[in-house]
């Protein structure tokens, strides 16, 4: 989930009489429109504060209540993506492309409509919105930082890394610059560099659990390091947020799977999990994996043994978990002439909407139908392909 709103609350609660309404609305005098503006405006207040405080049902529900009176409200379409991001991003998705909509030149808006598209792999879009984000506001450190984390994941750290230079310029202990300078760095394979940012940022407290995180990944431990005890002695800290304890957690457990002490390391990879909520439905993971086994035989495999094309649209390569795939694919793309796309989470997203929405029939027809839908995921991999080349 995004905490971050717009600085400068006033800014975006209007003082004044509310804008004349697009459409005649003879029914709501002035006194009416200014009286409900300003309900509009108590009700959004307080679901900031419960979306801060983490009480998403009680922010929705205010949300909500402001939009049954004013549809297009931009700033409660705006708390609506913020409460769905990391929840319901497709849902977070249309809430702030909504809110861009209603406020085109608000660059909060589009970073946070880029930043949902970044999690969703949709690099181009995402590029787009922060871009413009820049150009409308180029001191917002935020977006500065969201284009450099977007290049980072996109295999462009040297593009990443003159942004977060910038972002250090303006505000040096903002923690999304300091720790994300240090991802670019590592990106470029420049780890003293980074190990050097992530121990300052240490030092100062900046987003410590991060940046122990971060940290760990820059080597490969054969010995017990001293950051090993300072982790742990992080964990033992009163009133340690989750997000912290969760990255404290992954950390810890780095460092002993490192060390090949893989029962600890399993037990911080158990807490880091309890820590984000995540709960694993063993009974669903099987049925699901049933399904794919009892769907996806040689005889399926043999029938479409002529779906070959010589031509150069991309291969996707699939399979069960852990059975090789990626290794496959890193083959594969160590062909100068074969690019590697990496792992395409927009198919995963497709194939969990679908398994969640069909029943065994309805998953065999969806297989079926695999080689129509096979020239639209062609078109978005070339286009990712190609925006990943340039």
């Amino acid at each position: 989930m995004n905490n971050r709103l717009p600085p400068a609350w006033a800014k975006h609660i209007k003082s004044g009489p509310a804008p004349k309404p697009r459409l005649p609305q003879p029914s709501l005098t002035p006194a009416k429109s200014f009286a409900q503006a300003r309900a509009d405006d108590l009700l959004l207040k307080q679901a900031y504060e419960h979306q801060q405080a983490k009480r998403l049902a009680e922010a929705q529900d205010l949300c909500l209540e402001v939009l049954a009176r004013t549809p297009n409200h931009p700033l409660a379409l705006y708390i609506m993506g913020t409460v769905c991001l990391g929840y319901d991003d497709e849902a977070a998705l249309r809430y702030f492309a909504r809110a861009v909509g209603e406020e085109p030149r608000n660059p909060y808006y589009h970073l946070s409509l880029g930043e949902a598209y970044g999690k969703l792999s949709e690099f181009s879009a995402a590029i787009k919105h922060i871009e413009y984000a820049l150009e409308v506001q180029p001191d917002l450190v935020e977006a500065l930082c969201a284009l450099g984390r977007i290049y980072t994941q996109f295999d462009k750290p040297a593009l990443a890394l003159p942004l977060y230079e910038k972002a250090m310029k303006i505000n040096r202990d903002h923690p999304k610059a300091r720790i994300g300078i240090a991802a670019a760095l590592t990106g470029l394979g420049r780890m003293d560099e980074a190990a050097s940012y992530l121990k300052e940022a240490i030092e100062r407290r900046i987003d410590v659990a991060a940046a122990y995180y971060d940290l760990v990944q820059t080597r490969k431990f054969t010995e017990e390091p001293a950051e090993l005890q300072s982790i742990l002695r992080e964990l033992n800290s009163p009133a340690l947020k989750p997000e912290a304890e969760a990255s404290f957690n992954y950390a810890a457990g780095k460092v002993e799977n490192d060390l090949k002490r893989y029962a600890e390391a399993f037990d911080h990879f158990r807490r880091a999990k309890q820590a984000e909520g995540y709960k694993f439905d063993i009974d669903q993971y099987r049925r699901f994996i049933d399904l794919t086994i009892e769907t996806f035989t040689p005889e399926l495999f043999a029938a479409r043994s002529g779906y070959g094309n010589p031509s150069e649209v991309p291969v996707f390569v699939v399979g069960m978990p852990r059975s090789g795939t990626t290794l496959t694919e890193q083959i594969c793309a160590s062909h100068p002439e074969v690019h590697g796309a990496g792992e395409l989470s927009k198919l995963r997203r497709v194939a969990r909407l679908r398994f969640q929405q069909t029943d065994r029939d309805d998953h065999r027809r969806l297989v079926q139908d695999v080689g129509r839908r096979a020239s639209f995921l062609s078109a978005g991999a070339r286009s990712g392909c190609a925006a990943h080349r340039g």
